[in-house]
């Protein structure tokens, strides 16, 4: 009997392992050109990491802007460098450029 319950369990498991697969196959990933993200203080290497995993995994395939972060030119310039694909920007200059386009 607890064997009839244990294949059962793994079979369930495995039919919601290949749904979850299809559906992760099938949902639309970020086609946007470039996505503005309001960072914490203190969190923006932190969130680089992330984005830099989903892009190399290809979940991602958008730039980003971290608006109004509280790092000087100097560290901003090199997260810029280490972290291609990233721009730093405040809330004004987001805005107009939004306008523009």
């Amino acid at each position: 009997m607890i064997w009839f319950v244990l294949v059962g369990f793994l079979a369930a498991v495995g039919f919601l392992t290949i749904l979850w697969l299809c559906a992760g196959f099938f949902v639309p990933t970020c086609r946007r050109g470039t996505v503005g993200i309001h960072c914490p203080q203190g969190a923006e290497t932190a969130l680089l990491r992330r984005y830099c995993w989903l892009r190399d995994l290809g979940f991602v395939r958008c730039r980003i802007v971290l608006l109004d972060s509280a790092l000087s030119p100097q560290e901003q310039k090199a997260l810029t460098e280490h972290y291609p694909g990233v721009a730093f920007a405040t809330k004004e200059q987001w805005n107009l450029d939004r306008e523009r386009k």
